[in-house]
C-alpha cells in the first residue's frame, strides 16, 4: 500500500482555484452567519462543510497526493445538494446518507467524522471516511473484532499458567455499587485486566485510553470532583488493577526474574494522550520519549502549515525501572488513535515487538476542547447544536522515518490474524497471546 512521506510538500502546485474559504469564519462555534441557512437547506449544509474543511483541514497535501480534488467536489456535489432542496417529495435519510458518504469517502484522515442533520426528518446522520474505507477493505476482520474483549479465562484454567489475575470495569460497578455517579463515569468508562503469566510475564489489557482519570490526581479531581463512596470505589478498583501490573513489573525486574511484558490494545478505541505515561511510558526512562513528528494547521489557507516538529510523549515521572526484557504490544484493525500511537512507539523501541494485524489508520491527534485553536482546526460547528458538525484533526503525524500512515495504519512486526474459532469466546486459546508468550519465552 502506498506510503506518503514528507515529499508531500512538493505538491503545492496541484491546488485548485479555491485556495481559501469563500467566507472566512470561525466555524468552531454556532455563528448564525455560518449556520442559520443550514437549518433548512441542504445546499447551505454543503457550503458549511466545504468552506469549513477548506479553511480548517490539515491534510490537504496528503489528499492531493492521492488525487483528491476538493474543488471538483464543490462542482460535483453542490448541485446534488441543491437538488435535494428542490425535490418535490420528502428527502429521506437514506438519500442524505448516500450523498454524504459518497462525498466524504475519499478523505484519508482516520478520525474525521461528519454529522449532518436531515431537517426534513429531524434525524442526525453520521459519516466517517475511514470507517467506510476499513469496512470496504477489511470489513470481515473489523466486524469480527470491533466488539472483541480479550479473555484470560482459558489460561486461568491451565495449571500454573496464570499466577495472578485482577480485573476491573467501571461499567460493571455502575450497576452494583450505591452512589456511583454514572454521568461522570460514562465518558471515561474503562475495562482493564492484569495477569501474571508463568515465567513472570506481566500482561495488561484495557479497552480505552481513559487511565488518567483514575490514576492522575489532577485528572481525577477535574473529572470526578469530590467523588461519592461508590465512585471512589470504582476509581480505586481501576487504579488498583493498573497498579498491580506496574508493581509486578517493578518487583520482578528488581528481583531479576521478569520474563517480559505484554500490552494488549486490541480493539482499543483510543483516548487521552496523557495515558502514554501509564502504558509504554511506564516501561521507558523518565523525561519523555520522541515518538513521532507532527505538522500543524496555522492559517485558513489550505496549505498554511507549520514546519514539521518533533513530538514527545510523556513517560512516567514516578520512580520506576526501565524494562529491558522483551515487550510485546498486541493490536488489530480496531486499534485506533492512542492505541496506534502506542503501536507506533513499539515499532521504535529496540526490545519491543508489535504483533497482530494492521491498525485502523488514525494517528493524527485532535483537540479536546470544542473550540477554535491556534492551529485553525479541531471542529466545524457544535455537536448536538448546529445542523452540521465536523470532527477534524489538528495535525499531521509523521513517523520518525518521515512517513504519513493516516488511513493506512501501523503494520505489525509479526502479522498474525486472530483465530476466533479456536478462541471460542474465551473457552479456547488466544493465538495472538500465545504468539506473544512464545516470543518472550523463546526469543522467536
Amino acid at each position: 500500500m502506498k506510503k506518503i512521506g514528507m515529499i508531500l510538500t512538493v505538491l503545492v502546485l496541484l491546488i485548485g482555484c479555491r485556495q481559501k474559504s469563500d467566507n472566512v469564519l470561525n466555524y468552531a462555534f454556532n455563528d448564525n452567519m455560518a449556520f442559520q441557512s443550514a437549518e433548512k437547506s441542504f445546499a447551505a449544509k454543503f457550503d458549511v462543510i466545504w468552506n469549513g474543511m477548506n479553511a480548517n483541514y490539515a491534510l490537504w497535501d496528503l489528499e492531493y497526493a492521492y488525487g483528491f480534488n476538493w474543488d471538483a467536489v464543490y462542482d460535483t456535489y453542490r448541485p446534488q445538494f441543491e437538488a435535494l432542496d428542490q425535490q418535490k417529495t420528502a428527502v429521506t435519510d437514506e438519500q442524505v446518507q448516500a450523498l454524504l458518504d459518497s462525498m466524504v469517502a475519499p478523505f484519508h484522515d482516520g478520525h474525521l467524522t461528519f454529522l449532518v442533520k436531515n431537517h426534513v426528518t429531524g434525524h442526525e446522520l453520521k459519516s466517517s471516511p475511514n470507517k467506510l474505507r476499513v469496512l470496504r477493505e477489511r470489513g470481515e476482520e473489523y466486524n469480527a473484532v470491533s466488539q472483541f474483549i480479550p479473555s484470560l479465562s482459558y489460561y486461568a484454567a491451565l495449571p500454573g499458567e496464570l499466577l495472578e489475575y485482577q480485573h476491573a470495569s467501571s461499567l460493571v460497578y455502575d450497576s452494583t455499587l450505591q452512589g456511583v455517579d454514572t454521568t461522570k463515569l460514562i465518558d471515561n468508562a474503562i475495562t482493564i485486566q492484569y495477569g501474571l503469566f508463568k515465567d513472570n510475564i506481566a500482561y495488561l489489557q484495557f479497552d480505552a485510553f481513559f487511565l488518567s482519570p483514575y490514576l492522575h490526581p489532577d485528572f481525577t479531581q477535574m473529572i470526578f470532583g469530590t467523588p461519592s463512596a461508590g465512585t471512589k470505589a470504582v476509581i480505586d478498583s481501576v487504579a488498583g488493577t493498573w497498579r498491580a501490573w506496574f508493581n509486578a513489573i517493578q518487583q520482578h525486574h528488581k528481583a531479576g526474574d521478569l520474563g517480559g511484558v505484554i500490552i494488549d490494545i486490541r480493539s482499543n478505541g483510543g483516548g487521552y494522550m496523557a495515558d502514554y505515561q501509564y502504558v509504554l511510558g511506564a516501561l521507558l526512562p523518565e523525561g519523555g520519549y520522541h515518538n513521532c513528528n507532527a505538522r500543524f494547521k496555522r492559517g485558513t489557507g489550505r496549505l498554511d502549515y507549520s514546519p514539521v516538529m518533533p513530538q514527545y510523549v510523556q513517560t512516567l515521572s514516578e520512580d520506576h525501572v526501565t524494562v529491558t526484557k522483551p515487550i510485546v504490544v498486541l493490536c488489530n484493525c480496531a486499534s485506533v488513535s492512542m492505541a496506534e500511537q502506542t503501536s507506533l512507539g513499539a515499532k521504535s523501541i529496540e526490545n519491543a515487538t508489535l504483533i497482530g494485524t494492521r491498525t485502523w489508520g488514525g494517528l493524527c491527534a485532535l483537540d479536546e476542547a470544542a473550540s477554535y485553536s491556534d492551529n485553525y482546526s479541531g471542529y466545524v460547528g457544535v455537536r448536538g447544536v448546529t445542523p452540521v458538525f465536523c470532527y477534524i484533526p489538528r495535525e499531521v503525524v509523521f513517523t520518525l522515518d518521515g512517513e504519513v500512515l493516516e488511513s493506512i495504519g501501523i503494520t505489525p512486526d509479526i502479522e498474525l490474524p486472530f483465530d476466533s474459532v479456536t478462541w471460542n469466546k474465551g473457552a479456547g486459546p488466544d493465538n495472538q497471546i500465545d504468539r506473544a508468550l512464545q516470543l518472550i519465552r523463546t526469543g522467536n
